[in-house]
């Protein structure tokens, strides 16, 4: 299956409107955490109808603003869906970061991963008890490098309070193991993100499993396929079990 890099990174863009703070700087929307600094959760992305010569003009401008909040100048988009994005970024001194994989699936394609004894799969709306809420979010934070205590009760009431909100949370005998959640559904597909499984319960097969769950509820919200981009060759892996296939490429820039 190959999906258009345009299309994929309008997905990418809607996902955006879930940053806590979003400022369009020209051809770029700069998605930034009003409390954390971490790399993973503050970046640029492409805006709508951006083209080589809107990431000439704006690039020192998302450079500017990411340095003046603390934050790590950062720009990720899908590959090929902005022409001369990665030349004009690599002539004024962005180094790339990563090249990752972008992997989708379809009804057609998602799988159905073997569940260990015990497993209980919880699927987390808006409005959901802000408990319920909470572990889905705490449960995503640890395996990426955040402290689980760390998080808001501003940002569980803010997942809250989004309509488009949805996740699934994935517990072992009641302890809270796995986690991922599900961007809207925009330009026919659905985003995954943030898929995470505990330091004790890895080896089990849950990324897989929460990868498949979210696939589908993002099916059932009218997506004619997800999409996400694994950190490694070992979630591609897990992925892969999930019925999720290579169909883009995704890249990120970074200014030091």
């Amino acid at each position: 299956m190959r999906l258009e890099p345009a299309r994929l990174q309008s997905a990418v863009r809607a996902g955006a409107s879930g940053a806590g703070e979003v400022v369009d700087v020209g051809a770029f929307l700069v998605c930034l955490h009003p409390e954390d600094d971490n790399r993973y959760l503050n970046h640029a992305v492409p805006a709508e109808g951006a083209d080589r010569a809107g990431v000439a003009a704006a690039a020192p401008g998302v450079r500017a603003l990411m340095t003046a909040r603390a934050r790590l100048p950062r720009i990720e988009a899908i590959a090929g869906a902005v022409g001369g994005l990665e030349a004009e970024l690599a002539a004024r001194g962005w180094e790339l970061e990563a090249r990752l994989p972008v992997m989708a699936a379809t009804p057609a394609t998602v799988a159905t991963p073997g569940r260990p004894p015990g497993l209980r799969l919880v699927t987390v709306c808006a409005g959901d008890d802000a408990a319920v809420v909470r572990r889905l979010l705490e449960t995503q934070r640890g395996p990426f490098g955040l402290d689980p205590e760390g998080l808001e009760e501003a940002e569980v009431q803010g997942w809250r309070g989004r309509s488009d909100s949805a996740g699934v949370l994935a517990e072992l005998y009641g302890i809270p193991a796995a986690a991922g959640r599900l961007s809207p559904v925009a330009a026919g597909l659905a985003e995954i993100v943030g898929v995470a499984t505990r330091a004790p319960y890895r080896g089990r097969g849950l990324a897989a499993i929460v990868t498949a769950a979210l696939a589908r509820l993002a099916f059932e919200r009218g997506a004619q396929a997800a999409f996400l981009t694994p950190g490694d060759e070992r979630a591609g892996r897990a992925y892969e079990r999930a019925g999720f296939a290579a169909t883009a490429e995704a890249v990120s820039f970074v200014s030091k």
